[in-house]
């Protein structure tokens, strides 16, 4: 049986190594929208990330706008195929976002992604949101499915 602990390290190093590839790419929303690394585990098929909800993120209503709160669940569930599958290549197939409660300028939003069916060309994956300071407090969640592409598909 393989140690869970080396599979949880190879995972952290697989989305590390993507966090760094994203920062690179100068005027993108990768570099607009920061997320940081929490935790990850192979055993339980989850990683948790973070994000700040900067000023830049705010609607008319003054909250954390709900295209930046559905790119960071994007970018986290996509994560977790990609490190979790150690493929180069997760497109997001489809996307729904629930918006449970506003989420605060200047809230550290953490992202909580699980996968819950992992087959030959699909993962599905479903994902909670909640402040730091208050982590009983679910503000959004989200459920995709992601295409597992081969070296062809890119």
């Amino acid at each position: 049986m393989a140690d869970p602990s080396n599979s949880d390290q190879n995972m952290k190093t697989l989305v590390l190594e993507s966090l760094r590839d994203r920062a690179t790419q100068a005027d993108s929303i990768n570099t607009s929208l920061p997320l940081a690394f929490i935790n990850v585990s192979h055993e339980h098929k989850l990683l948790e990330m973070s994000v700040e909800a900067s000023p830049w993120t705010r609607n008319v209503s003054g909250i954390m706008h709900g295209g930046a709160i559905s790119t960071a669940f994007d970018i986290t569930m996509g994560l977790l195929c990609k490190a979790y599958a150690n493929t180069s290549f997760t497109p997001t197939i489809s996307l729904q976002v629930n918006f449970c409660k506003p989420v605060p300028l200047g809230a550290c939003l953490h992202i909580q992604a699980k996968l819950s069916s992992v087959n030959r060309k699909f993962f599905q994956v479903q994902a909670e949101a909640w402040a730091q300071d208050q982590p009983n407090t679910i503000l959004a969640t989200a459920s995709a499915i992601f295409y597992r592409a081969s070296g062809e598909d890119v």
